[in-house]
C-alpha cells in the first residue's frame, strides 16, 4: 500500500468541507519502522465543544 503524506490528508478533509484541528505525527524512531498520523475534523460552523 502506498503512503500517503500527512499534508494530502489535510488537503482532502479541507476540500471535503472539514477543518483540521489538530494534527499528530510520529516519526519513525527505535523499533518504530514507519510514520504514523492522527488527524482530528470537524464540520466548520458546529458548536465549539465546551
Amino acid at each position: 500500500m502506498a503512503s500517503v503524506p500527512v499534508l494530502r490528508i489535510a488537503e482532502l478533509l479541507g476540500g471535503a468541507g472539514l477543518f483540521v484541528t489538530a494534527r499528530v505525527v510520529q516519526e519513525p524512531e527505535g523499533r518504530v519502522t514507519r510514520r504514523y498520523a492522527c488527524l482530528l475534523a470537524r464540520k466548520p460552523g458546529r458548536a465549539e465543544p465546551r
